[in-house]
């Protein structure tokens, strides 16, 4: 057992659930003893529980009473599914009434626009920057540094290593995709811990999607990246079954290095410093990826996702003093199943689970880091149409038990080491296993008055290793006409600590939001629509996760800002569409507590010297967005054109007083698609990034770092 663990009792626990429907027996069981012997826990749990019933009973009996509808009213909506999401309240809805900030991205919409990865997608959403980083890109949402919850097929994708585990690159392929669902705000009460500041589900295509075959290949330059994918799948009306299959390599940091050897095979001491130095270039990066599913009816869905990639690159200090190799890689994926049960026209029950894995393998000069993580979750989720389908409610119970091994805990500012006046000393790394336990009892009501929908939600997490939270979410939304929609939101999330929040003087403070969101959307007509969001948000316990050098100390923050987002189609081939969003922050500075130097005891005991060093909130640009044109002036032809702007940024490295700055800068992007290119449905794509080669300075993990320049990709497509 684990420090952290060892204050609170370890509770086990013996709940079963069964039922018998249609010759078919579904079970659950949870192990559970002594569940109110802690108070706290117990009583928390005990009154959620209430809650919810005393919510439910009243209106099912009411319900009884009421005329049963032929059918349920409140989910049915226009339209192809271009517009549906399900994060919002865990079930298909249209965006734009969904009881969230929300909105989605169609797998027609990013291929229009030239999206190769999740972070393209991203980068063109209200709200989101995509920080570059010597190893990938880092989140923003809101001005929140890694504040969102990544779902691929609602199954999560962060890791408790680090917060800063985003597959959002090429290591995330989108040949299987059907749509993104984004949503801004907190959503911790349907969907639990680090739905912090929004939410991203990634939904991959089905049987449904794509009855036949389709493949692609593409060539991207420079780094002579060679790609291909392969998509087949099959509707056969009762079930329907998808696989896709892709591949990716090529070089994405073409940056020499002179740093090639220092820990020394695990030697007491660092390699010599003279045989430190040589010269090598990064290896090219490689990424595979396969995803299936299959379903019949309703009656069973299994889906898969397995992914495995190795990205290196350079980096270097502040001053490029040193300039040395990194990678990150490994292996990760999930199985997901789920079975659902429709008992009557207004009610239906899911069972589902999935098992979770993530396997690094993370290179630091000459030193290999394979930690690993394996999840295992279950939960019950009822759904339940009310008052003749005025009222939806939804309702669920959740374990989730995630094991967690070797992970990294850092205690010291790995440059610092590297220079050749350091002969004896290696920096301070442990690794740690441990393992966490999370109960969950959460419910959500959404009723309909007239052209008004008032909702309210309440979670309550149970940890076995930290503290326990109750996340709440309300809001309502107007619909006086068919062009209008206005919604007024509230809502409280927090996050999950990281391996070394855990091991970092005991049990830390959950870091914590509470947000406001207002927002007005305007469809005069189908091919126009306008949205104006204003919101703002309290962080509290915020703590900064500084590569290899520890947490910052807990800071509290607010955020306010305003997004913007349009389109309009003119002429009938032309296409304006922009999103803009402004933001400031007001709170304390950031406190970063540094050891500067060490001193060995006689008795070989380490004593450490810390200093604190004051930095600003990290919020990325506070003004940021995109403006972009497709022409279509032929069925088989389309153009297009973006500019993204981004203002300009202050902050400091957390070991260096000095603050950086960097001007604003904004970039171009150009692109082209031809359809039925040579033979039908034989697609050609073409899309330019940084059209004018112009590089930016911008901050990396220990030192300023220059943009990518020009960047070229073509790719085919097929359908068979």
């Amino acid at each position: 057992m684990t420090q952290y663990s060892k204050q609170k009792k370890q509770i086990q626990q013996s709940v079963r659930f069964g039922f018998i429907a249609d010759d078919c027996f579904y079970y659950l069981n949870f192990s559970y003893l002594n569940l109110f012997r802690n108070s706290i826990f117990g009583f928390r749990i005990f009154y959620t529980i209430i809650a919810i019933v005393l919510l439910t009973v009243p209106v099912w009996a009411a319900d009884e009473q009421a005329e049963k509808p032929k059918e349920p009213t409140m989910l049915v909506f226009v339209g192809e599914d271009l517009d549906v999401v399900v994060i919002a309240s865990r079930r298909e809805e249209s965006a734009r009434k969904a009881p969230a900030v929300a909105g989605v991205v169609s797998r027609s919409d990013f291929l229009k626009e030239g999206g190769s990865t999740l972070a393209h997608i991203l980068d063109r959403q209200p709200g989101f920057y995509m920080a570059e980083k010597e190893g990938g890109v880092q989140p923003f949402l809101r001005g929140i540094p890694d504040s969102m919850l990544l779902l691929y097929d609602t199954v999560p994708q962060g890791s408790d290593l680090s917060k800063r585990f985003y597959p959002l690159g090429n290591e995330l392929s989108l040949a299987g995709i059907k749509r993104v669902e984004v949503m801004r705000g907190p959503g911790s009460v349907l969907w639990g811990p680090d739905a912090f500041a929004g939410i991203v589900n990634v939904v991959p295509m089905t049987g449904k999607d794509l009855n036949g075959v389709e493949t692609g290949i593409l060539h991207a330059s420079p780094g002579d990246h060679a790609g291909a994918y392969l998509n087949a799948g099959t509707d056969q009306g009762l079930w329907q079954g998808f696989i896709s299959m892709s591949g990716r390599r090529g070089r994405e940091d073409e940056r020499s290095v002179d740093l090639i050897r220092f820990w020394g095979g695990g030697a007491e001491n660092p390699v010599p410093p003279e045989q430190r130095f040589g010269h090598a270039d990064p290896e090219a990066a490689e990424y595979l990826q396969a995803d299936a599913n299959f379903s019949y009816r309703d009656h069973l869905k299994i889906s898969a996702h397995l992914s495995d990639f190795n990205r290196p690159y350079g980096i270097s200090d502040l001053g490029a003093e040193n300039t040395w190799h990194e990678s990150q890689g490994g292996n990760n994926g999930f199985i997901h199943a789920a079975t659902q049960k429709k008992m009557g026209y207004d009610f239906k029950l899911t069972l589902s689970g999935y098992l979770s894995w993530l396997k690094c393998r993370n290179e630091i000069l000459d030193r290999t880091l394979e930690p690993s993580e394996n999840t295992t979750y279950g939960e019950v989720l009822i759904d339940h149409s009310l008052w003749s389908g005025r009222g939806l409610f939804t309702s669920g119970i959740s374990y989730r038990d995630r094991r967690v091994k070797n992970a990294p805990i850092w205690d010291s500012f790995l440059p610092a080491y590297l220079g050749s006046e350091n002969e004896s000393f290696l920096p301070q790394l442990t690794q740690e296993d441990y393992n966490t336990r999370l109960l969950s009892v959460f419910g959500q009501y959404t009723h309909k008055i007239g052209e008004v929908d008032i909702w309210c939600g309440l979670r309550n997490d149970d940890h076995d290793s930290y503290q326990d939270h109750l996340s709440f979410t309300s809001g309502i939304g107007w619909n006086p006409t068919h062009a209008w929609v206005f919604k007024l939101l509230y809502g409280t999330a927090y996050r999950t600590p990281f391996a070394r929040q855990l091991f970092n003087d005991g049990v830390p403070e959950l870091e914590n939001i509470e947000s406001w969101n207002l927002q007005a959307g305007f469809r005069p007509v189908e091919k126009a629509e306008f949205t104006l969001t204003g919101f703002t948000s309290r962080v509290g316990d915020h703590t900064r996760e500084d590569a290899y050098a520890g947490l910052s100390i807990p800071n509290e923050q607010t955020l306010n800002g305003i997004e913007l987002d349009g389109r309009v189609q003119v002429l009938g081939n032309l296409t304006l569409s922009a999103d803009w969003t402004l933001m400031n922050n007001a709170g304390p500075l950031e406190k970063y507590r540094y050891n500067d130097y060490t001193i060995i005891n006689p008795d070989g005991s380490p004593l450490r010297h810390y200093v604190d060093i004051l930095y600003p909130f990290v919020t990325g640009p506070r003004t940021f967005g995109n403006i972009q044109m497709i022409f279509k002036p032929r069925d088989d032809f389309s153009a297009r054109i973006r500019m993204r702007h981004c203002g300009s940024q202050e902050f400091t490295f957390p070991t260096d007083n000095t603050l950086f700055s960097v001007p604003p800068f904004s970039r171009f992007d150009l692109g082209f698609t031809v359809e039925n290119c040579v033979y039908p449905d034989l697609n050609l794509d073409l899309n330019a990034a940084n059209v004018f080669d112009r590089k930016y300075e911008l901050p990396g993990t220990y030192s300023l770092i220059k943009t990518e320049g020009l960047r070229i990709e073509i790719g085919l497509r097929k359908k068979w």
